[in-house]
């Protein structure tokens, strides 16, 4: 029995010390997620404006644009991710007078889900890697591991936001080659819009919501909620009780909080690369917009 221990010992210690080694390169490559939170641990104190929310977020609002602003979205990032953020860094935030957060029509249809789950956990510290799961650790996946390791090797970068942590690289425009992507963009979210099978995952996403506004309240800044511009041939194939459920609750915020919804203001596909996401040069110009009507009610 003891030499039958010792031989599996020895043959699997081998692929134990290349996983490991594998998990110490990738946590060592530096991504958005890492970068955010190193920043926010040495600049917290400093930003007068922060940016939430998921990828509309990430790629539509422009911080250099704003006050002192940081942009703190991330793709797939859900709700309670946003309120986790919040809380984990507020106490340090002294300057701080306004969040933003943009939402998209599936914003309050989407959960934490791996593997966005794991990059909060392993370089945001959101989350704990115990009890031990597919969410602790990225060799995990080797598959995915692996393939960071050869990207990074061949880049030299695989961060994908800049200094104030707005994506880099997302360029394009839907024209009409891009009419399929935009039906793949439909129907990539058609299964969150079955509104009567989600009721649990509404419910839940309304609390994280009202439990940010309850921070903002409490630290006397100011939340902005944004529901972000879509192509109107989008808005048009979502389900009508979607719209109105989310408008309805987001209206309830008032006067607590700034509710804009943006999401029929004058767009076209040059200002997309997909149908729900706005382009690099559309944030600027979307994010100056937006900042002037925020002054224009608050003022």
């Amino acid at each position: 029995m003891r030499k039958l221990v010792t031989k599996l010992i020895l043959f699997f210690l081998p692929l134990i010390v290349f996983a490991v080694g594998v998990e110490i390169v990738v946590e060592n490559i530096p991504n958005s997620y890492s970068y955010k939170s190193n920043y926010m641990t040495s600049h917290a104190a400093d930003i007068k404006t922060l940016v939430l929310g998921s990828s509309n977020a990430y790629d539509g609002i422009c911080p250099y644009e704003l006050p002192n602003c940081f942009n703190l979205a991330n793709s797939g990032q859900a709700l309670e991710d946003d309120y986790r953020l919040l809380s984990m860094y507020i106490d340090s935030m002294d300057s701080l007078k306004m969040v933003i957060l943009p939402l998209g029509y599936h914003s309050l249809l989407s959960s934490q889900t791996m593997p966005r789950r794991l990059y909060y956990t392993v370089y945001m510290h959101l989350y704990s890697r115990w009890p031990l799961s597919q969410y602790s650790f990225e060799a995990y996946d080797m598959q995915n591991a692996l393939r960071k390791i050869k990207e990074y090797i061949l880049t030299g970068d695989i961060t994908r936001c800049d200094s104030l942590g707005q994506r880099l690289y997302y360029e394009g425009t839907v024209d009409e080659n891009g009419k399929r992507d935009m039906q793949i963009d439909f129907l990539s979210h058609h299964d969150s819009f079955e509104i009567t099978k989600k009721r649990d995952v509404i419910d839940s996403c309304a609390n994280y919501l009202h439990l940010i506004d309850s921070i903002c309240q409490r630290y006397n800044v100011r939340l902005v909620i944004v529901q972000m511009p879509v192509l109107s041939q989008y808005k048009a194939q979502l389900p009508v009780e979607q719209i109105m459920i989310q408008d309805s609750l987001l209206r309830s915020f008032t006067p607590s909080a700034i509710y804009i919804n943006a999401s029929e203001w004058p767009l076209s596909s040059k200002d997309c690369y997909n149908a729900t996401h706005i382009s690099d040069a559309t944030s600027i110009s979307f994010t100056k917009e937006l900042y002037e009507y925020i002054i224009r009610l608050t003022h």
